[in-house]
């Protein structure tokens, strides 16, 4: 098997990188990099943000958006939904939910937010010219409109997501009307200030006059090198086992690990001749030791999930579900039983260029090549491959869903009137009992009886596998000791950072 403690390859890897590690710190220990107490610099793999928060969908530029663009709706740690913009709500009648927003709260450009902000800000995602990828979990939104002093929201159906639907972030009317670059220049009510954004470092303000300078570094040693040497502060997520191994041995730096939310997955395209066959798909998701590479790749900084939302959520699976055990003689069976002759099925796997996925790649080839399928791997900067994926220009991708709270998503991603351009559906799973299923979950009269049926779709996905449920990676936070307060959240948003000191 490709993965063993004793890894050669993996040892070796590990002994350069430290090694690498240890020359460049030695090799730069005179520079003294400009350290303000003003400034927080966060080290990512790359700085590509969509600033308009209409066109948003990466995590990463969510998470910038959030400092920025505050929206009506947020959700607790339970994923319940709270007050944010807003301050309460109440249903007129079955179809007709009225919001109220607060009145306290101004536009980085000097307008206070009111009710017509709202309004054209759907107004604006609701328009097909806009194009906007939001546009799809409102498709039975029928108009938004100003009364009494809020907003009244006319769905054309029930829906018990209606409100779980509200997470719009909110963007000022007057610059929508003239068709305000907000990709240049992004306006919004958050806790930040956008300042710049050019040569892969993004700045913006606190209103305290702190900066937070968001800087790419696409090689993760050298994210932890510039750290170490002061000047980087902070790092979360994207480093290798090794990478974190290393950040613990060193007094100069502190480490915080902590279970997360982000959803990894293997994607398939449904429109494949080879993988439209359900026991294709059985066959890998039995070929694929989940709970080995979690605890030997991973050095067990993940929990094995089988549903999109880890056990915590209000309407996420028990720990105690078992989905696909690794089992080779089991897929070798299930390809035999499909008229498939092992040796000879070939497919392709695309990933991004991140050292990390490629391993991850490189295990998933030897492990399907043991059942007899061939696994050539296919990577990308991350642009070239995230575009790809949209598209659907894949046969099977590994990605994650990062910060998702609402089952909305399973909607979204997964209902047969979802597929691109209408939704995410990029693997063109097309089941009607499945969309039936949805159906009794938008009409369930309680939250307990929205998990039920919640419950009962992710069984349903779980056995017909348009996706492989991997794990829940875990939140891992890397900071100078001069950083202060600094709070990992589940699904690795920025929140925190709007609380953050920088200390002498």
């Amino acid at each position: 098997m490709m993965i063993k403690s004793n890894n050669p390859r993996r040892a070796l890897f590990k002994a350069s990188l430290l090694a690498s590690l240890g020359l460049g710190i030695v090799g730069c220990s005179r520079y003294q990099p400009e350290d303000r107490l003003d400034e927080i610099r966060i080290g990512v793999p790359d700085v590509a943000p969509r600033l308009d928060p209409r066109f948003a969908t990466d995590a990463f530029s969510t998470r910038i958006g959030r400092l920025i663009y505050p929206a009506l709706i947020d959700f607790d740690k339970a994923s319940i939904p709270s007050p944010w913009l807003a301050i309460r709500w109440e249903w007129r009648d079955a179809v007709n939910l009225w919001v109220d927003i607060r009145n306290d709260v101004f536009f980085h450009h000097g307008k206070p937010l009111s009710v017509e902000d709202v309004v054209a800000t759907y107004q604006s995602v609701l328009n097909p010219l806009t194009t906007s990828p939001l546009r799809g979990p409102l498709r039975n939104l029928l108009q938004v409109t100003a009364v009494d002093k809020g907003v009244l929201f006319t769905w054309s159906k029930p829906d018990q997501l209606a409100l779980f639907r509200l997470t719009i972030p909110i963007m000022p009317a007057d610059l929508l009307a003239t068709n305000h670059n907000f990709e240049k220049i992004p306006v919004g009510t958050g806790g930040c200030r956008f300042v710049s954004y050019e040569d892969q470092t993004l700045s913006l303000i606190r209103s305290d006059s702190v900066r937070l300078t968001f800087m790419g570094v696409k090689d993760a040693s050298v994210r932890l090198l510039k750290l170490v040497r002061g000047e980087l502060d902070l790092l979360q997520n994207d480093l290798s086992p090794e990478l974190i191994h290393h950040a613990r041995s060193r007094s100069s730096v502190n480490v915080t690990t902590s279970i997360g939310s982000s959803f990894s997955y293997i994607g398939f395209n449904l429109a494949d001749p080879i993988l439209s066959q359900l026991p294709v798909r059985q066959a890998i998701a039995h070929a694929i030791d989940r709970q080995k590479i979690v605890h030997t790749l991973l050095d067990d900084m993940a929990r094995v999930g089988e549903g999109l939302f880890p056990p915590e959520h209000w309407c996420g699976l028990q720990s105690g579900l078992v989905g696909y055990l690794y089992d080779p003689e089991k897929a070798r069976a299930l390809l035999k039983a499909a008229g498939l002759q092992t040796n000879e099925i070939t497919l392709t796997y695309k990933t991004s260029t991140d050292p990390t996925r490629i391993r991850l790649a490189t295990v998933y080839q030897s492990m399907l090549a043991e059942v007899g399928i061939k696994l050539i791997i296919d990577s990308h900067d991350w642009g070239t491959f995230y575009s790809d994926i949209k598209q659907g220009n894949f046969q099977l991708y590994g990605l994650a869903w990062v910060g998702v709270k609402s089952p909305e998503i399973f909607e979204y991603a997964f209902a047969s009137y979802s597929m691109p351009p209408n939704g995410a559906n990029r693997g063109h799973y097309d089941d009607k009992a499945f969309d039936a299923m949805l159906g009794s979950a938008l009409t369930a009269p309680t939250m307990p009886d929205m998990a039920t049926e919640y419950n009962h779709i992710q069984q349903h996905l779980l056995a017909t596998l348009p996706i492989l449920p991997l794990w829940y990676d875990n939140q891992v936070l890397v900071t100078r000791p001069c950083i202060k307060d600094y709070q990992l959240a589940s699904d690795g948003r920025y929140d925190a950072l709007l609380m953050t000191r920088k200390v002498a």
